[in-house]
């Protein structure tokens, strides 16, 4: 009797530790955090941090944007240059807060649980022409709102 509780123990424990094991395995990609470092003498001006083919990201009122992904910090720029989903992956961990009448201009926030200091993310979808839409991005302290000079 004592021999089957003992295997029933062991078999829970099993079941347990491998149950856990996957969970984590499952969920190793979605470690995330944002470390910023705000500009306190912002001009209001927003400055090029990134360009690719595609998309211009432009930094507003922030001396630095970190990213941690896997325990592992990035500057956001070199991130982006290796990760081309890395915009993406960004704005679906952030809320989105309202939607521009410029073409679709979408406005996101995320709190301070997924960054230090909070975190706005403002994805263009404006025409520029009438065969050219600026799909820019802007990225800046949580109280960052949309500006007339954005998404020109």
């Amino acid at each position: 009797m004592k021999n089957k509780i003992k295997i029933l123990i062991m078999i829970a424990v099993i079941v347990i530790i491998s149950f856990l094991g996957v969970f984590s395995f499952l969920n190793r990609n979605k470690s995330y955090q944002i470390e910023t470092i705000i500009d306190n003498t912002c001009s209001g001006i927003a400055k090029k941090y990134y360009t690719d083919n595609n998309v211009t990201v432009y930094s507003y009122c922030l001396d630095s944007i970190k990213i941690e992904v896997d325990n592992e910090q990035y500057e956001l720029k070199d991130y982006l240059s290796n990760h081309r989903d890395g915009i993406s992956y960004l704005i679906n961990k952030l809320d989105h807060i309202e939607t521009y009448k410029d073409g679709g201009t979408k406005l996101y926030r995320g709190n301070k649980k997924m960054a230090n200091n909070g975190l706005a993310v403002i994805v263009c979808n404006s025409m520029i022409d009438v065969d050219k839409i600026n799909n820019d991005i802007y990225i800046g302290p949580i109280d960052m709102n949309y500006e007339d000079n954005f998404c020109k």
